[in-house]
């Protein structure tokens, strides 16, 4: 009989008749349901009116064991968990919008080049104008040299008071700062610079400075360094007077304006550089850096490539490269690229932040707490070290891997107590392996960090479920409800609770708002679709189809 019933419906499988007896024996004699609600979806769109009403019984049939299959569970939904959440683009592309301490120091570096280079050959002497400043001169320098730029200020400041000559002057005030900029002594770098600048004022005629503005622009990174932007500004305006088309000058000047938020002011900068020089690497960077931030991320690309052709070893190019690459989804790409940022020092810990995201995306959980490891190391707590715990924590839950996402949930509630994604994320963890009080705790925790987020009251709401307390759980899901009238998910969770009270009238008007939005059921999940089929069609209607 099933093989006859089978070979007839080879033969013709648009038959509604065959494909509702085939439908039969899969859910009475094998047993799959689920096989047999696509014969008898089939059959009733292509059986006649008269026969409708005896296939819908048996899909109501099928559909009820497929239900009852999963453990007699309540036919609520399931757990809501946290959305996976990319860094944000502008938050990271800002580090590369800083000046590192060892470009500063580089900046530094070049200036007293410069300054070494229309220093005067032979050694200072002492003149009737200059008493006693060559031998203080002298000592200055011998003791900078050593590295002890702290005593040299001490003889180079009785210098200064001599009426030394303002170059030489100058430029051991800016060989101090550079090393006190290598000690990250910053205010001590500052008041050296500040006395170069006033210096490089008041310098004869003759002594010639191939770079006007260097004076002004080391005080103003420094200031740039200290957070000072409004200070730094003012000296870049002065820089750019004296020097309208240096392109340093200007591409540290558009990144101070970068730093102040002023993206079109930066932007117009950099772009006065690579129309001056178009060739430029580090403008093309500062560029891809501005874009960036402004989430013009296909044309930041684009300035990243050019840069990186420029100079294949620009780290904070390939950097951003990885992050717009990343937000794009584009993993293989970003993988590679955070690879080639990894040289630069100023990156590595962002960098193997990224990684380790790729690589839990990708199941791969050693090496991604690997790098995250190494990442803790080189960097203190920041956010993108708490996205990444985030990240890794919510690729392991979905390969149901609870355990372990606990471990990254916790850490992350450890290291930022007011990251509500990870609180609702460390619920459902507790909540899937059946731990319902630590759940509990960790979704009242979310709900008292965003209380107009529907997710803890859902998840509160289906743990009150599962302990019988359904008064609590219809509090908690009509709090869903009301925050998302829109959402189908919550009127359906809402009437099966009030029918588990026994409240028919309120729990129908519950159903018939959820018919109502439910129009279009693409996009909604499947269990929500499959048990609004069993109540509207079982409970509602009350047209069960009894199978012995």
């Amino acid at each position: 009989m099933q093989r006859s019933g089978f070979q007839n419906l080879s033969l013709a499988f648009s038959n509604a008749r065959l494909l509702k007896q085939v439908g039969v024996y899969y859910l009475q004699e094998f047993g799959l349901p689920e096989v047999a609600v696509a014969h008898l979806d089939l059959a009733l769109q292509l059986s006649p009116g008269q026969s409708d009403k005896q296939i819908e019984s048996l899909r109501q049939a099928a559909v009820l064991r497929i239900a009852r299959s999963t453990g007699d569970r309540q036919l609520h939904t399931t757990v809501d968990q946290p959305l996976r959440l990319k860094p944000i683009v502008s938050s990271v592309v800002r580090k590369t919008g800083r000046l590192s301490l060892s470009l500063v120091k580089q900046q530094l570096t070049d200036t007293l080049t410069r300054l070494a280079d229309t220093a005067k050959e032979s050694p200072p002497q002492d003149t009737d104008e200059n008493p006693c400043s060559a031998t203080l001169l002298l000592r200055a320098g011998q003791l900078l040299r050593e590295g002890r730029w702290r005593e040299a200020l001490v003889p180079l400041e009785s210098a200064r008071i001599a009426n030394a000559p303002a170059l030489d002057l100058q430029k051991f005030y800016t060989q101090a700062g550079a090393m006190a900029l290598s000690e990250n002594e910053l205010e001590q770098a500052l008041d050296a610079c500040v006395k170069a600048k006033a210096l490089s004022a008041v310098r004869k005629p003759r002594d010639r400075s191939p770079v006007k503005g260097d004076a002004w622009v080391n005080v103003g990174i420094i200031y740039q360094k200290l957070g000072r932007l409004d200070d730094a500004l003012a000296c870049f305006v002065q820089a750019e007077k004296l020097e309208p088309t240096n392109p340093e000058i200007l591409c540290n000047f558009s990144l101070v304006q970068f730093e102040r938020c002023a993206f079109a002011e930066a932007e117009e900068i950099a772009r006065k550089v690579l129309a001056l020089f178009p060739d430029n690497f580090r403008a093309w960077d500062v560029l891809a850096t501005v874009l960036a931030a402004v989430d013009r991320l296909s044309e930041a690309e684009e300035a990243c490539n050019r840069a990186i052709q420029l100079n294949p070893e620009l780290g904070s190019a390939w950097f951003k490269q990885g992050v717009i690459a990343f937000q794009q989804d584009n993993l293989g790409k970003a993988r590679a690229a955070f690879i080639q940022s990894q040289g630069t020092s100023n990156f590595l810990p962002s960098a193997l932040c990224y990684l380790a995201m790729i690589e839990a995306r990708r199941g791969e959980f050693d090496s991604a707490q690997l790098k995250l490891a190494d990442a803790r190391k080189l960097s203190p707590p920041n956010d993108l070290l708490l996205t990444t715990l985030r990240e890794v924590a919510f690729n392991l839950s979905q390969r149901d891997d609870l355990s372990q996402a606990l471990k990254f949930y916790q850490e992350a509630t450890s290291l930022h107590s007011s990251d509500f994604p990870s609180w609702l994320g460390l619920g459902a963890a507790y909540h899937r392996l059946g731990h319902l009080g630590e759940a509990r705790h960790a979704y009242l925790e979310a709900s008292k960090l965003e209380d107009n987020h529907p997710g803890p009251w859902h998840n509160l709401g289906l743990l009150a479920a599962e302990e019988s307390n359904f008064g609590e759980a219809c509090e908690y899901f009509e709090k869903e409800a009301n925050l998302t009238p829109s959402n189908p998910k919550a009127w359906y969770d809402l009437g099966v609770s009030l029918q588990s009270l026994g409240k028919q009238e309120a729990s129908q008007t519950a159903f018939a708002k959820v018919d109502d939005l439910l129009t279009d059921p693409i996009g909604v999940s499947g269990d929500l679709l499959t048990g609004m089929r069993i109540v509207r069609r079982t409970q509602l209607k009350k047209k069960t189809f009894n199978i012995k």
